[in-house]
């Protein structure tokens, strides 16, 4: 793109699976025998044979698959259900509306014995954010047998539930029993029913709710939205319910990232302050990842540091390192149990992108990583990672890569983890429409996978901001082209949109015209456009990324 922009350790990408509190020669152990088993995978995959990997790269789809509501086909009778609104995503016929069970009905009309509602299959990740609106009415109750409930003075039992939840499977198809229970295989955002029923009070309730559930990063989940009559022990048809719900919002665990702009923002107030609010907008279990791009990298009186994006002033990486432990002060406070991977960026648009500077931004990085080892409140909860925004367009591919091998060659990855994300772009790459465009400035795919995976530091987290998806396609090529020609398999640790910030300065890229696509993708546009790409080809549909940053000029 051409304007500035904007995750787990043996890559960063396993972090799922690496355990950062192990003494140092522990984790060695571990790092050595993880990367065995890496190289077992890829030499098993050799033995295939160069016809087998071929024939495996041919078989890589185009299509993507499909993402829609389903609904009971094997409930004891049909279920209620009707869609209607307008697309919950660009590019996909998800609608937002959900009709559940039939509306004004009798008290004693009877009702099918069924899950009336839907399952929306989900990418895995870290958890889903979900928010709806909701009207709800019932002649039946949800509590337990015997429940006092004046002024009703009716019948109770678990009988119908409306519910939004998570879980690995569709709603029918777990081994549910009423009380619905906030555990798996269930995950649960929203439960409510009635007090009584056999009274002639039709209870209602209206409102709003904004949700955080729990996902799974290595498997599929499901959101639920279900008004359920069918679960025992207490099932028949008395006593219908009927409610509609609208989603407003669904992505993954998105995380708000930040540009550094301006010498006012450099404080350890504004700091703590930034911190403070991305740890109350994640749940206490959540996981996540924010970058704060610091701008230009620069060199001043001796010093390595970067210039602020709109001022350029000079910030030091001492004064970085003071700034951000101000950072991650103020995250502890506002959430005490979430983790968080803290990435400190500067792009490749400045002639200081030399092998010393990298070098001195590795060493920063390692520095605040031994702060959080030292720190009995931030081990095990905090990360902190080098971070690049590499784009095509701003530098030569050689100063870039020699950027990056410097930061290599300084970066402490065994005993803190200290990794590098590429949150760049890929500036006139291949896509679909193009298969063979090349990228920008002389620089060749060879160049963007070795910054963002060849090199034993690198992780990508890149820029998917088209509206279209062709910035999803470009990457894909890259991740291909890396599997063909070393035999390795890109993991993408992350995903970054620039939504936010289309929202906050209404540049003229963000917005769609006839002639070209905006940039504008909200955070589950561009999770979902990456998802679907790498899961059409029968290697890289491991490669998915388990973690969503939007970043943000004002936030």
């Amino acid at each position: 793109m051409n304007t500035p922009s904007w995750t787990q350790p043996p890559k960063l990408s396993m972090i799922g699976l690496r355990k950062p509190l192990l003494k140092p020669a522990i984790r060695r152990k571990q790092y050595m025998n993880n990367r065995k088993r890496g190289v077992l995978r890829w030499l098993l995959l050799g033995a295939l044979g160069s016809l087998a990997l071929t024939q495996a790269l041919a078989q890589a789809q185009t299509s993507e698959p499909p993402l829609t509501w389903q609904t009971c086909s094997a409930c004891p009778e049909p279920p209620e259900i009707a869609f209607s609104g307008a697309p919950l995503w660009r590019g996909t016929a998800v609608t937002n509306i959900l009709h559940l069970g039939r509306p004004q009905v009798p008290e004693r009309a009877s009702q099918n014995t069924s899950i009336h509602g839907a399952s929306l299959p989900l990418p895995p990740a870290w958890g889903y954010r979900v928010a709806f609106t909701f009207t709800l009415a019932t002649w039946d109750s949800y509590n337990a047998p015997g429940t006092p409930n004046p002024p009703y003075n009716g019948g109770t039992g678990y009988w119908d539930s409306f519910s939004v939840s998570l879980s690995n499977a569709p709603y029918w198809a777990l081994p549910l029993s009423d009380p619905l229970g906030d555990n798996d295989p269930l995950r649960l955002g929203f439960l409510w029913g009635g007090t009584s029923y056999g009274d002639g009070f039709l209870e209602t309730r209206m409102g709003s709710e904004r949700v955080f559930l729990e996902a799974r990063p290595w498997a599929p989940n499901f959101l639920n939205v279900v008004l359920d009559t069918a679960t025992l022990p207490a099932a028949n048809h008395n006593y219908p319910s009927w409610g509609t719900v609208r989603l407003q919002w669904i992505d993954p665990l998105t995380t708000l990232s930040r540009y550094v702009a301006r010498k006012d923002q450099l404080s350890l107030e504004t700091f703590r302050a930034w911190g403070c609010a991305r740890g109350e907008s994640l749940p206490p279990w959540g996981w996540g990842t924010v970058i704060l791009d610091f701008g230009y990298p620069r060199m001043q009186n001796g010093e390595y540091g970067a210039a602020t994006l709109v001022d350029f002033t000079f910030v030091s990486t001492t004064t970085i390192v003071t700034l951000t432990r101000s950072f991650l002060d103020g995250f502890a406070e506002c959430n005490g149990t979430a983790r968080l991977y803290l990435a400190l960026g500067v792009n490749n648009a400045s002639e200081a992108v030399t092998r010393a500077h990298g070098r001195a931004w590795a060493q920063m990085i390692n520095r605040l990583n031994q702060d959080v080892w030292d720190n009995p409140h931030w081990l095990g909860r905090f990360w902190v990672l080098g971070a690049i925004d590499a784009e095509p367009g701003w530098n030569s591919s050689q100063a870039t890569r020699e950027w990056v091998e410097g930061y290599t060659e300084v970066a402490d990855l065994l005993d803190l983890g200290s990794y590098l994300l590429n949150f760049g772009s890929c500036d006139g790459c291949p896509f679909r429409g193009c298969p063979s465009c090349q990228p920008s400035n002389g620089w060749t795919l060879e160049d963007l996978w070795y910054i963002s995976w060849g090199a034993e530091a690198a992780e990508p987290f890149p820029e998917i901001y088209l509206t279209n998806g062709v910035n999803a396609e470009q990457w894909f090529h890259v991740a291909r082209y890396g599997l063909e020609t070393h035999q390795r398999a890109m993991i993408f640790t992350g995903v970054l949109t620039t939504w936010t910030a289309c929202q906050e300065t209404r540049d003229e890229q963000c917005q769609t015209t006839e002639r070209r696509a905006g940039i504008d993708n909200q955070p589950m546009e561009g999770y979902l456009q990456m998802h679907r790409i790498l899961s059409s080809h029968p290697i890289l549909s491991q490669a998915y990324p388990r973690f969503s940053s939007d970043i943000s000029w004002e936030r």
